[in-house]
Order: C-alpha cells, then structure tokens, then sequence
C-alpha cells in the first residue's frame, strides 16, 4: 500500500497472496448482500445467506488485520444488530466472545445472518483509527468497501467461495476485480480472494483499454468532478507500458484500478494494492501535480504482483486474519517495490536522472528521522507491534538499500546482473504457489547473483551498518555529501521541527545553537496558532506562511501567536540569518571517467 501522512511522511504497503480456491463439494454455499442505500445512516445493511453447516456451533470471524495493512482493524468495533436466524425465521442464540467473533449456537439450523455495518470514515475512533484506503465509506454518491471491514467468514470455511451481491441506486456503477456473473452477482473463490478484491461505487465515470494481452478498467470518482478516467487513461498507460518494458511482459491478464478522489480525506490518504487491482483514495488538489502522484503509487501497486504476489515468505501464505505472522523480508515486499517502481520510470524516458536522484536524496532525509539502531529485518518482525512507529522506514530505507544492492550487484558482476535480473530469477525460480523459505532467503539470493552478496545483507538488511552512499554511487559518477555548506545566507524565524497532528502543528525539537530560538523561548510542544508580520496575522494552516518568511529581510520583528499547556502565549524577536547548508546531496562529479559513465549507464540507462 501507499500511505501518505500528508507533509510529514510517505509510506507504502503490501499485497495479499491467494491459496487456491477450494473447488470440492464439501464448502459452504454463501451469499453476501449488501445494501448500500442507506447513506443519510453511513451504514451497510448485510444479509448473508448460507447453508451446509454441518456443526453443532461456529464462530464466525471477523478479520482482526489483513494482509500489508501492519494495523489493527477491529472491524467487529462497527458491527451492531448481528442476528443468526434459522430457515423458520426464529432467531438462533449467539455470543459476542470478543470485538471480532460471534458464537452461533445450534447453528446446523442456521440459514442467514443479518448485521449492520457503521461505515470506518465517520466514525469517531480514539484507538486504531482505520486509513481509508483500508476502511469503508458510504456517501450519497459513492461508496467503498474494503471487503474485510464489512464482510467475514466461518472458521474452518475460510477457504470455501462466497458471492456478493450489490443493492445499488440505480445510477450507480460498480468497480471491483471479482467477476460479475448471472443476476449481477461477484464470486470470490475464497475470503482471501474477497479481502483482496475492493470495491468502488457510485456515481464513476469509466473506460477499458488494452495492453498487448491484458485487460485494464479504470473506475474513477470524484467528489467535486475535478478528475475524470479520460484524464487518468494516458498517465497510466505510460506507467502500465514502463512496467511491461521493466518485467518483460505484463504478469496478469486483467487488472483494475479503482480511484477515489475527494476534498478533504482527513491527514492520511493513499493507495493498497491488490491482485488484480488497486484501490486509491486521494485529494482533490491541483490536477497537473496529482497525476504526477498518482503515477508514481500506480507503479509501485502494480509492482506489487511481482513481489510479494509471485516472490514471497511461506509465512504469508495463507494468511492469518486472526494472529498474523510478519515475514521479516518486508524490505523485499516493499523497499525493492518502491525502488522498482522509481527505476522502472527512469529507465523508460518518464523520469530523468537529476529527478531519480532527488527523490533517493528525500528518501535520506527521511529515513533519518527514524532510529538508526533496527535493521529492516528487526523492523519487519516488529512491525505490528513493538516497531509500528518504525514501519515508515521500510519505504525509505527499504528503497535506498534496494539501490545499494543494485549498484552492488553489477560491481560484483560486471554490469551483467543488477538487483532487477536477480529477480526475474526469483520469479522463475518461484511463482505465485511457491513460496520460498523465509529463514533461507538470502542464501537463496546469493546462489541467484553472486555468493559475495551475503555479506551486503549481513552488514545492511539483517545489521544496521550505514549505508555506503559514497562508495557505490561514486562508481556511476556520483559525489554524496551529507553536508553542504553553501556560502549562501537565508533569513530565519527560529529553526524547530514539527509535526501535524490532530489538526495542529506542535514543535517537536528545537536547535539550541539557533539564536532566533533562544530569543523566542520557543519549546518542544508548543502549538504554533498563529504568525504576526508587520500588521498582518497569518494562520499556521495558510499555504503562504512558510513563503512569507523566506522573504523577510534580517532583522525583521515578528512575533508567534502559541498555545502552551492550555495557555495562549505571544513569543516576539527580530528575524536572524543563517548560512544555507544542503543536506545528502547527491551529484555529478565534474569529470568522470569512461568507466563510471559506462556504469552509469548500465545502471540508470534505457537499454539494459
């Protein structure tokens, strides 16, 4: 999934892996219906029809997690009016043992199950709040259900197939990759194959198209109509044809993404992948700059059949919706996804290098918030729990140590083999039913490059050495200094960090050093309200504030409107200079050799 906390970080997640369908006689006959007419109540009206329960009593579950979301859902918390009912119409008995799962007593009588399903985005939660690419939405004018916050399964019939059907205004349009059969009914072959198979409905405007021999539809909603499919359509074709350049051929024969667009998705919005299709909710801001962004999550989602739908951890497969278990290999889900997905653009034309480059600058950046002392091994194996806070850094680090190893692997082969043929190995060594052993991975990725690339993992994914940006780059003609001093002067009004949260903007650290600061008296977990320049009174949420100070002579008053331990206080001084010190700065040597610029192009080039 891509996950983005608008301003403050990125993040991104990953796919579900299918076991195959249970196709003998013995499963259960079930049939979802859900009403989604009742949008003044923000509520899904479910019936589930079922027959062939042959046990005494059941639990019925539902999912605690799911796969790539590394958070708790609880979708039991919306759950309210849950009914078992036999063929007769008399209610059978049933206990709620715990926020996910119903006990239905005598329940081989058992013919349906009726509840009411509180839609995720309106709800107000202190705990677990649900993102919203993974949550449930019911508006007068669309709708999206991610199938695990509103639909469950019988224990022990997790893999028997179920079908859906929609009660839609008519006007509607529905999206999903589940197939649409006699009576407009979805069949899934299994839960697993419902959570991976999100729906999108409402009022979407849509078109299909094909590349070489896949398939692709496209459902768009737009709160305001300020995107439409038409717009998206070429954008993504590009994307859809660098991925088929990068991978050799597309690996599925249809695939769907699913776009929701809307004025306010609230601090987070973002995308999860799926099998065959990707669900995006995001904001209504300028268009040219979303398309850039919704570019570059649709690479990464459709990266994502490649790994880790075809590459993955028999640790994942099949999933646990009750107690997952985390694969520590997420850095290969999603750090070489999210490299993938960058590399992919430069090497068809998309993007240039200067801008590749960039983005691995920010990437630093970022990666340098979070604790240096985990590896992404220990980051993965804690990330639902006592590394959560870490996960981020799987996106920013994960991806900086897949470009590492990239460059690694063609200094160790010559430029023959780079990070992306060691996993077209993978992928024909593997597939989509065979799993490879999650203790044993990197050996087995040794064997795929070269026996000397098990020291690069030791030292950078398994261990927490630094990662060797000056090095390696320098081999492609590249200088990396993590500190730049400029020689250029900028004004400043105090230099603090801060963070966004519930609303507000709280400094979370201070420099000392600053001496505008020390005039301030500004502290670590001040709210910043407000900003006084001159006679005009700027609110911290207006876009202009930032600008308006980078254009303030030194020397200037001003003054910052606070709130401290519930008081409102006023902290005044004269704005400072300071020299401009550039940060992980990556660029071209003056000269390079014949070498690096042949390495370079081996690296970063179109034709490799």
């Amino acid at each position: 999934m891509f996950l983005k906390r608008i301003i403050v970080q990125t993040f991104l997640l990953w796919i579900v892996v299918l076991p195959p369908p249970r196709l003998d006689a013995s499963g259960l006959k079930q049939t979802y219906t859900i009403d989604l007419t009742h949008t003044a109540e923000d509520r899904f009206y479910v019936t589930l029809d079922i027959e062939g329960i042959t046990e005494d009593s059941i639990v019925f579950q539902f999912a605690v997690t799911a796969p790539g979301v590394y958070e708790i859902l609880d979708p039991g918390r919306f759950i309210q009016d849950f009914s078992a009912l036999a063929k007769n119409g008399r209610r059978l008995t049933t206990r709620q043992i715990n926020i996910n799962q119903f006990v239905i007593y005598d329940s081989r009588r058992l013919a349906s199950l009726t509840y009411r399903v509180d839609d995720s985005s309106d709800t107000l939660l202190v705990d677990h709040p649900v993102n919203p690419m993974c949550g449930s939405n019911l508006e007068p004018t669309n709708a999206v259900i991610n199938n695990q916050m509103v639909m469950g399964y019988f224990h022990g019939h997790q893999a028997d197939p179920i079908n859906v059907k929609m009660i839609a205004p008519q006007n509607w349009k529905i999206g999903t990759a589940l197939r649409r059969g006699r009576g407009g009914i979805f069949r899934a072959g299994s839960f697993d194959e419902l959570v991976d198979s999100p729906f999108l409905a409402g009022e979407l405007s849509q078109l299909s198209l094909k590349i070489d021999s896949t398939f692709i539809d496209l459902y768009v909603y737009s709160e305001s109509k300020v995107f439409d499919a038409s717009m998206l359509e070429k954008p993504l074709k590009k994307i859809l044809l660098a991925a088929r350049d990068f991978i050799g051929s597309l690996p599925v024969d249809r695939y769907t993404f699913l776009f929701h667009y809307r004025q306010d998705t609230g601090p987070i919005f973002g995308a999860w992948e799926h099998h065959l299709s990707s669900l995006y909710v995001l904001p209504e801001w300028a268009p040219d700059y979303m398309l850039t962004v919704t570019s570059s999550m649709a690479a990464h989602e459709f990266f994502h059949i490649i790994s880790p739908l075809h590459i993955h951890s028999n640790l994942i497969e099949p999933f646990n919706f009750e107690t997952p278990t985390p694969s520590r290999h997420l850095w290969l889900y999603e750090g070489v996804t999210e490299w993938a997905s960058d590399m992919m653009q430069v090497r068809a034309g998309l993007i240039n290098d200067s801008t590749y480059l960039t983005r691995m600058r920010l990437k630093i950046k970022r990666a340098a918030d979070f604790r240096t002392d985990l590896s992404l091994v220990d980051i993965s194996l804690g990330s639902y729990d006592a590394y959560s806070d870490q996960y981020g850094n799987i996106y920013e680090k994960g991806a900086l140590t897949a470009m590492m190893l990239d460059l690694r692997l063609l200094d160790l082969t010559n430029g023959e083999i780079g990070l992306r043929e060691v996993i077209l190995k993978l992928l024909h060594r593997y597939g989509r039913t065979k799993p490879f052993d999650d203790e044993d991975f990197f050996k087995v990725f040794a064997e795929e490059s070269d026996p000397a690339i098990a020291d690069f993992f030791e030292r950078y994914v398994a261990g927490t050495d630094p990662l060797p940006y000056s090095d390696y780059l320098a081999q492609a003609g590249y200088e990396y200094i993590e500190k730049l001093n400029t020689g250029r002067k900028e004004t400043t009004a105090g230099r603090f960090t801060f963070d966004f949260s519930d609303d507000r903007v709280v400094v979370t650290s201070i420099d000392s050093s600053d001496s505008v600061c020390t005039r301030l008296g500004i502290l670590p977990g001040d709210t910043l309200l407000q900003m006084k320049i001159g006679e005009s009174v700027l609110d911290i949420m207006d876009p202009g504030i930032f600008e308006a100070i980078t254009i303030l002579p030194a020397g200037f008053y001003f003054t910052w409107l606070i709130n401290r331990d519930g008081r409102k206080l006023s902290l005044s001084a004269f704005t400072g200079e300071r020299e401009v010190i550039q940060q992980f700065v990556i660029r071209p040597i003056p000269s390079p050799s014949t070498s690096q610029l042949d390495f370079r192009q081996r690296w970063l080039g179109r034709s490799r």
